[in-house]
């Protein structure tokens, strides 16, 4: 999906400005498509933690081919768009966010 979206300033703690701004940058992705075809054996794990909390070895059944969605909290933006960045800029863009954190 790519398409044009909002960006709001925020200060280095990731709240909103008192006057926000807002900008519209586009088009830009929003959801990353990864194709991998694995060997017998081989499977794709999530970790949390060092732990497996799930791989495609669990699965039975699957003849060609499965669709993963991975969903990210809002907190998510913070940690790329400010975090990730150095210090000492009078605000940062992040997306305008609005969704629910995933349930995981």
């Amino acid at each position: 999906m790519v398409k044009k979206r909002f960006f709001k300033a925020v200060n280095a703690e990731g709240e909103a400005m008192d006057q926000p701004q807002r900008k519209q940058v586009g088009p830009i992705a929003h959801d990353v498509v990864a194709l991998y075809t694995l060997a017998p054996g081989q499977a794709i794990k999530f970790l949390k933690g060092g732990e497996v909390v799930w791989q495609t070895s669990q699965l039975s059944g699957v003849a060609s081919s499965i669709e993963i969605e991975i969903l990210a909290g809002n907190e998510s933006a913070i940690q790329y768009y400010v975090k990730a960045l150095p210090p000492g800029r009078t605000y940062y863009w992040v997306p305008n966010q609005g969704d629910p954190p995933p349930m995981m």
